[in-house]
């Protein structure tokens, strides 16, 4: 005997009521409700590698050497654990919602000049005037400071 659960659902604005079922595996204790919640959480799991997947193009292996193809997907999941620590840590509450394919287009692809002065590489960002401040707080925060003058040698002290 073969169990499914059901659910009825009518949008605002539509004229029909809709239908969806999910047959349920025999040692399924759960009630209707609990198969849709946990159907609906399989969904969001996989929305979620397909974001991965789709946002830093990784669904494609670059080369049938399967050691360089885990190389590839490692510095994939690295980039993708950065953005998603950049965004809990340092984004403000508004841009909490964002995925990944608008971090990349609002924080990585800006506009950038290099240019050489006095020996030094000069890079000018050129980023919106409403995410000025948080580039530079984000500055001020993550890029060493040097200070003036010649730097020192620091000498451990012996006791």
């Amino acid at each position: 005997m073969q169990k499914f659960a059901t659910v009825r659902w009518k949008q605002e604005g539509d004229l029909m009521w809709r239908y969806a079922f999910r047959a349920c595996r025999p040692a399924d204790k759960d009630t209707p409700q609990g198969v849709f919640e946990r159907h609906r959480l399989k969904g969001a799991k996989e929305q979620g590698f397909s974001e991965v997947l789709s946002t830093l193009d990784l669904h494609h292996p670059p080369c049938k050497d399967l050691t360089a193809n885990q190389a590839f997907y490692a510095l994939g999941m690295l980039a993708y654990n950065i953005l998603v620590t950049l965004k809990l840590l340092d984004l403000p509450d508004e841009a909490q919602a964002w995925r990944l394919h608008t971090i990349i287009r609002y924080l990585l692809t800006v506009p950038v000049t290099v240019s050489t002065h006095a020996r030094y590489e000069v890079a000018r960002i050129c980023i919106p005037a409403g995410w000025l401040r948080w580039w530079r707080l984000f500055i001020d925060q993550w890029v060493p400071k040097r200070k003036p003058g010649r730097p020192v040698a620091e000498i451990a002290a012996t006791g």
